[in-house]
């Protein structure tokens, strides 16, 4: 389970500084994937990967 608190911007920039400086706007956006992806497993959807 993803902590929605990972969407904060002083979580990602945590991140950003802790990964190589890595792109802020792209751990975000992996962030908000993930989240779908989850919320799309606990409905039911059927995923097929």
């Amino acid at each position: 389970m993803i902590a929605k608190d990972s969407l904060q911007p002083e979580w990602i920039q945590k991140v950003s500084a802790e990964n190589r400086q890595a792109d802020k706007m792209l751990v975000e956006k992996v962030i908000r994937a993930l989240l779908l992806l989850e919320g799309l497993a606990e409905s039911g959807v059927a995923l097929y990967l």
